[in-house]
Formats: structure tokens, C-alpha cells, sequence
């Protein structure tokens, strides 16, 4: 958990630096962490609880794949983060936080709302 929170507030560190390769980096790193971490969770319960802060982290990874002009557009990346972001804990937790009046304002203005309403539909 430690390395996983490190590796995150890093990646934000830096992405408010400008500096978003090595952001991208960080979150890349966190993103193997957290696929660690929920491996060794054994019951569905524990693993929604877990999950229920890490939506954030596939967010970030999709916009710096997508809609960071720093860095160039791969949509097959923006893609992988998604899919490994779609577990059916992880779905559950996302959906709950898209109805939010906010989340469902932001989602569509960007390509992310795309990609979120893939996941939406399963």
C-alpha cells in the first residue's frame, strides 16, 4: 500500500510540475502496485473498500494518454488503463462515484466520457 500511495502522490507531484513523461511513469509504476495489492485481497468486500480511492489513478493515466499535449496520443494505453481498470469491484466503485451531478457534468467534455461510457456498458 505504501509504495502505491507514494508512486501516486508522485505522479500527481509531478504532473502539476508540468513534468508529465515522468508523471505518466509514476502512475504506470502505482497502476503495477495496485494490480499487486489487489491480488493478495481474498474477499469482495475488502476489495470494493480498497478500491473505492484508486478510481483516480486510472483517470489520470487515460487523460495523460488522451489529452496531454506533452506527451503523444496512444489510445491503445488510454485503452489498457480502462480494461485494467474494469474488474467488477472496481466497476462498481466507479459507477457509484459516475452518478455524481459533477462527475456526470465533466464526463462529457472530454474523451475520457467516452472510454467511461464504454465501461458503463459493459
Amino acid at each position: 500500500g505504501l509504495e502505491f500511495e507514494c508512486r501516486f502522490l508522485l505522479g500527481e507531484v509531478l504532473a502539476a510540475q508540468g513534468d508529465s513523461p515522468r508523471a505518466l511513469q509514476s502512475f504506470t509504476a502505482a497502476e503495477q502496485d495496485l494490480r499487486q495489492l489487489r491480488s493478495g485481497i481474498p474477499e469482495e468486500e475488502l476489495r470494493i473498500r480498497f478500491f473505492e480511492n484508486k478510481a483516480a489513478l486510472f483517470e489520470r493515466l487515460v487523460h495523460l494518454h488522451l489529452e496531454d499535449p506533452r506527451i503523444p496520443r496512444n489510445p491503445a494505453a488510454a485503452w489498457h488503463a480502462v480494461q485494467s481498470a474494469k474488474s467488477r469491484t472496481f466497476l462498481e466503485t466507479f459507477l457509484h462515484r459516475a452518478s455524481a451531478p459533477a462527475v456526470l457534468r465533466r464526463q462529457s467534455e472530454s474523451p475520457v466520457a467516452a472510454l467511461r461510457a464504454q465501461l458503463q456498458q459493459g
